[in-house]
């Protein structure tokens, strides 16, 4: 599947007339990153078909199994231009919650694909945040007992001075 991705790259940078350079720009990635799939040297995955599915209006199945034309049939053809990521529309956008796609035999539902990874987030979010609730409660506990000491502190110092104070007067009326 590499070479064939990267491939369909090569055949991207070619039609838009670009480099793999500008075409890393284009769809935000470290130039690094995308000449890593190019070369074999990094698996393809979701986030790199998503990038240029939504980024080019490319066409999933043609760059998954080269079946079909490179760009969707149903986008736009600004002169063979461009489609800027903020123009156009996302594939969570265009992919209603339960349309699930066939591409090359397998089946990908970009849109929960793209909320599972929203939720994963939110769930380590509330995960590092319950941590902290639970570290914030441990010090608290912490902060308890240190106050509770100090306070036993105090009561005991308290009596000393008195008992000092006693000692004081004892040894005056001497």
């Amino acid at each position: 599947m590499k070479d064939l991705i990267a491939g369909r790259i090569h055949e991207i940078c070619s039609h838009y007339g670009m480099t793999t350079n500008e075409l890393a720009q284009t769809i935000e990635m470290p130039k690094t990153t995308l000449n890593n799939y190019v070369n074999g040297q990094r698996k393809v995955n979701l986030e790199l078909v998503c990038k240029l599915v939504d980024s080019l209006d490319i066409d999933a199945n043609w760059l998954l199994t080269g079946k079909g034309q490179i760009r969707k049939e149903n986008s736009r053809t600004d002169g063979d231009q461009l489609i800027s990521s903020q123009n156009s529309t996302s594939i969570s956008n265009r992919i209603s919650g339960n349309n699930i796609n066939n591409v090359g035999g397998h089946y990908i539902n970009l849109a929960i694909d793209r909320k599972i990874k929203k939720l994963l987030e939110k769930e380590k979010i509330s995960i590092e945040f319950e941590q902290s609730v639970e570290l914030l409660q441990q010090r608290n506990e912490y902060l308890e007992a240190r106050i509770k000491d100090l306070e036993e502190n105090i009561a005991l110092l308290k009596e000393l001075l008195q008992a000092r104070n006693l000692l004081i007067n004892i040894l005056m009326k001497k």
